[in-house]
């Protein structure tokens, strides 16, 4: 594999918007990490939703990963789940896609520093969550992103 060092002025696409001018991609997501409370509002406002089924989810995620080895740490941030206020950081990341397997060890590391890093700023309980899809997708498959627009899905062309 070759890999090779990118700098500001190489990146292309909706990377480059990312990086330089941030505002021009705000319409893609409900809160900009560059503004200044974000967090606190989105807290906010995924407090204010109820899941019903919640209970349930708690004692299949426990029930599974009872059986695995090494599992006490991913079992106390379950039953985190437990509490009212509990929030969860999601991530994940096509096996094997991009850089290989340690860019997805990477990438789960930096959703549970990430879940530390929320939980210490909003004095909340905050849950990593990881997944790894193992189907066979392509790039054509995650080029796209859909926003909501008057109501409505509208795919975006993220590249």
């Amino acid at each position: 594999m070759k890999i090779e060092e990118l700098d500001q002025d190489s990146l292309k696409g909706v990377l480059a918007e990312y990086v330089t001018r941030p505002d021009r991609l705000s319409d893609l997501f409900s809160y900009m990490p560059s503004e200044d409370g974000w967090l606190k509002r989105r807290s906010a406002e995924v407090s204010k939703r109820s899941f019903t089924h919640k209970e349930d989810l708690i004692q299949l995620l426990a029930h599974k990963h009872s059986s695995l080895p090494y599992n006490q740490k991913c079992l106390e941030q379950i039953h985190k789940l437990e509490q009212e206020n509990s929030l969860v950081v999601v991530g994940g990341q096509q096996a094997g896609l991009l850089t290989g397997p340690l860019f997805t060890a990477y990438k789960a590391m930096s959703v549970i520093i990430l879940a530390k890093q929320y939980e210490q700023e909003l004095g909340q309980p905050v849950v990593p969550l990881f997944w790894v899809a193992g189907e066979d997708h392509d790039l054509d498959e995650i080029r796209f992103a859909y926003t909501s627009q008057q109501k409505k899905w509208k795919k975006k062309n993220a590249c």
